[in-house]
């Protein structure tokens, strides 16, 4: 069997959350380039994303919906299921963040992320996993945070909501892998920045860059495009293949923060 076997998506869904721009959009690019055909989940439509993934040959479908909303995440994957018949990959990629100090900070915006970045979570979590525990197949992976570790400043609810996604992962791998017949179901909690394990050699170069040179606060700006692209081919690489069996694994993504705060 080819690399290319191994990381094919050919007959496969994909339901993409916050797939406008950047990550999202790098994530559903990357997944349609392995076959795998695309619904995205925004609050408008991804026009720029829609004609990415078809001029790579895939299907796309758009759902306009507000991620804030407790009654969306049904209706989400009833019209996904509805439009492809399954879905096979979920992609919790959506997110907002509110900026203020904590001791000011209000309930209104703490809700609003919460709500945004942790309950959708779930509840897209617990509509599509019903269906992949009906099959006995599926990969759901949630995009937490570097804050998810290190808490940050000025954005309780954002650092709150990504530690939760990454317990929940966490908690529905413990569950789901055990059930007779899903016990292949990884849960893979795929933070936002990465030191990433090279799955090809076009991977390795990139990889020992990153791991060699420590970028800086200031230099984040200029690498947002590379972080996506570097999420986007990693969230391929752990939708199929080698990492079949993996279970609610972290795959941090940092370039160097992690190991920067204890020097």
């Amino acid at each position: 069997m080819s690399m290319t076997d191994l990381f094919s998506l050919v007959g496969r869904t994909a339901l993409v959350t916050g797939a406008n721009t950047g990550i999202g959009q790098g994530i559903a690019l990357a997944l349609a380039n392995a076959g795998a055909d695309i619904v995205a989940v925004g609050r408008t439509a991804p026009e720029e994303t829609a004609n990415l993934v078809r001029a790579t040959g895939r299907r796309f479908h758009s759902i306009e919906a507000d991620l804030g909303s407790a009654s969306h995440s049904a209706e989400i994957v009833q019209q996904a299921v509805e439009h492809f018949g399954a879905v096979d990959i979920l992609v919790n990629n959506a997110g907002i963040i509110r900026r203020a100090d904590a001791s000011a900070y209000s309930d209104e915006d703490w809700d609003d992320v919460l709500m945004v970045d942790l309950s959708s979570v779930f509840r897209l979590c617990r509509a599509v996993g019903s269906t992949m525990l009906d099959r006995g197949s599926g990969k759901i992976i949630n995009i937490a945070s570097m804050l998810t570790f290190q808490g940050g400043m000025r954005v309780p609810a954002y650092a709150a909501a990504k530690g939760g996604v990454a317990q929940l992962t966490k908690a529905l791998a413990n569950e789901w892998a055990a059930r007779s017949g899903f016990d292949k179901l990884p849960m893979e909690a795929r933070q936002g920045k990465d030191a990433l394990t090279a799955y090809a050699d076009s991977l390795q170069e990139e990889l020992d860059e990153l791991t060699e040179t420590r970028k800086t606060l200031e230099e984040m700006a200029e690498v947002d495009e590379k972080q996506a692209r570097d999420v986007s081919n990693y969230t391929a690489f752990m939708r199929y293949g080698f990492r079949s069996s993996l279970k609610a694994d972290y795959c941090v993504h940092n370039l160097g923060f992690r190991c920067a705060k204890d020097l």
